[in-house]
Parts: structure tokens; sequence; C-alpha cells
């Protein structure tokens, strides 16, 4: 018969605070760790081309060591249509190519300028470069969420001009997206899980040490998709309606123009030959000008540039109606060289100018704008073509 066995009693320690308090430790360190090390691979390795781009164009600015002569401001028709490799030679000085997307709207602009400026790195000239469509778009929710890819930290949509009111809503989404990519990025690390080797491969994005980001990519089907989409737009709208997000950068732009002594140069992207030879092109953008006119008037530091001429290109020299591949970028950023330096040696104020100085007026600070020139031009209250 079998013996009856006493098993020796478990004595369970005494509980406390200090040992539920050490495991959650741990495990927020965990989660802490994990999300650090998430935000740092997808930043460098993200398949979200949005997301690169604009992680990788703030990290050059943050990175300048020196001031550019000349930096261009502006969306991704910029990015991969203006060739500082082309444009030095031509405009003279160092050429930065600093242009995001779109979506980003001007406000982007306007902070990256900023930020350069409180860096030290004061340029001599700004351009910017938009394609037509970009001045109608105000902010989204879809575009607040590329907020998150701006590493200025938390709520700095506050402390940089213009300011940009967020929800609570918006604030929450940024904070996720920011700083817990396990939950805002799932998609991508979900599929890293699924693929490990994709953790490890090339993106196949690449940018120039100038910013420059070559495509040679060439999509004729994709380019008449989105001409007669532009075509469409253009005979809908007839006339420009700048967002006030749009204004607010612009007007930060000229007031850093005049308080920096650079030159300011507006100029369009490029475009398809079928939309920059139809009327409803000229006509749109033509208003577009005098409706950016009346925000920042033309004059000794503003000019617009290629206005009235399109720099259009072929289809098979395109990866849409507004994107050109690296060869029709080299014309582009040829061509909008001579029209910079056009509009810069042909202002009629600039010729006053040059008049003046060669009168006996030693006293006389050339660099100061005309009295009242400055509250005309950009006034907050100037008129809103909304």
């Amino acid at each position: 018969m079998a013996k009856n066995v006493q098993l020796t009693e478990e004595v369970v320690g005494r509980g406390g605070p200090i040992k539920v308090f050490i495991p959650v430790v741990i495990a927020l360190v965990v989660f802490a760790l994990a999300n650090v090390g998430a935000r740092r691979r997808l930043d460098e390795h993200t398949t979200n081309r949005t997301y690169w781009l604009i992680h990788k164009k703030w990290a050059l600015l943050e990175d300048q060591k020196v001031p550019a002569d000349w930096m261009f401001l502006g969306d991704s028709t910029c990015n991969q249509g203006v060739r500082p490799d082309v444009l030095e030679p031509a405009l003279g000085g160092r050429v930065m190519n600093f242009c995001t997307m779109g979506d980003m709207l001007t406000v982007n602009d306007a902070w990256m300028l900023s930020r350069s400026i409180q860096k030290g790195k004061v340029p001599k000239h700004v351009v910017l470069v938009h394609v037509f469509d970009v001045w109608n778009r105000g902010m989204t929710e879809k575009r607040r969420a590329l907020l998150a890819r701006v590493p200025l930290g938390w709520k700095f949509w506050e402390r940089m001009e213009p300011k940009l009111p967020l929800s609570e809503e918006a604030e929450k989404e940024y904070l996720v997206s920011r700083y817990f990519p396990l939950y805002g990025e799932s998609t991508t690390l979900t599929d890293w899980a699924v693929h490990p080797e994709k953790m490890f491969e090339d993106t196949g994005f690449s940018m120039d040490d100038r910013g420059y980001m070559r495509s040679d990519v060439v999509d004729e089907r994709r380019v008449h998709v989105s001409e007669s989409g532009h075509l469409s737009n253009l005979r809908k709208w007839k006339s420009p309606r700048l967002s006030k997000e749009n204004v607010a950068g612009l007007k930060r732009i000229a007031k850093l123009s005049d308080k920096y002594n650079f030159d300011l140069y507006l100029a369009m992207s490029p475009i398809a030959e079928r939309v920059g030879k139809d009327a409803s092109y000229a006509a749109f953008v033509g208003k577009l000008r005098g409706a950016l006119s009346r925000i920042i008037r033309p004059g000794r530091r503003v000019h617009y540039v290629n206005f009235d001429e399109p720099l259009s290109f072929p289809a098979n020299q395109m990866e849409n109606a507004d994107h050109v591949n690296h060869e029709a970028a080299e014309v582009y950023s040829r061509e909008l060289g001579r029209m910079i330096l056009e509009a810069k040696d042909t202002d009629p104020k600039r010729e006053d100018e040059k008049k003046k100085a060669d009168e006996p007026e030693p006293e006389q600070d050339q660099g100061e704008a005309p009295p009242g020139d400055d509250d005309a031009r950009h006034d907050d209250d100037a008129v809103d073509p909304r």
C-alpha cells in the first residue's frame, strides 16, 4: 500500500508596492527602448518614401556646416527637379535643395528657413518652388500626420512661426506617431516581422549631399492620367483660392527676407507640355501671380520668375504631370537659373537702386527698404484672395 507523501508547504513571501513597481518599471523601460530602436530604424529604413524624404531633408538642414548661398524650398516637384550641380555654375555659390512635399505647405518652408536662421545659417537667396495646385491646399488631418516627421520636439508647432493650431486629438496622434512607432507605424513593422530580411534591405531611396533626389522613372501612362487630372482641376477652379496656411507661411518668409536682407524668388514647378500649353494653365497661373502679389508685392527683394513662361516637358521625360526625370531636371534647372538671373537683373526697382547708388549719398543705407514699403508689401492685414 502506497504511503501518503506530505508535500512541503509553499511559503509565499509578503507582497508589497516595491514588488509590483519593479516589474512595471522594467516593462516600461523595455517598451521605451523598443520604441526608440524602432524610431531610429524607421527613420533610416522606412518603406514610406514621404516619411523618408521629410526626415532626410530636415536632417540635412540640421547638419548644415555653412549657410547656403541659394536655398531652395518647396514641394516634391522641386525635390527631384532642382539640380544643385547644374545651378551652382549658373548662379554662383552654394546651392541647397531642401524641398520636401506639397502637403507640408509653405508652413514647412517657413519653418525650415526659420530653423536655418536660428542655427546661424542665413541664406543669401531663397527660391520657393511649388506646383500650381499646392497653393489651394489647406491643412487636413492627413497632412497634420506628416508633422510627426519634423524633428523639432513636442509642441514645436506652437513655438515656430507661423503657429499651427492643433486639436487635442491631433496632438495625441502626433505623440503616438512620433514617439510610439510600435503603434503608429505598425504596418511597416508587421511587414518586417513577417519578412525580417526587409529590415536590412536598401529602401531604394537616395539623395545627394545637396538635397537633390534623382529619379530616372518615366511613366507616360501615369503622365497622361495626371495631365487629365490637372486640366480638370484648372477648368473647375478657374481662379486660385490661397489657403490661410499658405498665406501665413508666405508672409513669414517675406518678413524674414526683410529682416535678414536676402532676396526671395517665387517660381513655378516643371509641368507636362499638355498642361503647360493649355490656355487654362496660363490663365490660372496669371491669376495666381496676382493673388500672391497682393500678399507680397514684387519689389527690391521679391521676384516672380517663370509665371509667364512655363517650363514644360514631353511625357517621355516625366514620372507624372509635374515630376521630371533626371535628364529633364538638368534642362529645368538650367532654364530656371537663367530666369532667376534675368528676374534679378531686370527688376525695375533694382535698376532704380543702381542709379541711386551712383549719387553722392554715402550716409544712406541701400540695404534698407523705403519707409513704409515693408508694411505695404506684406502687411498682416493684406487682402487674402480667399
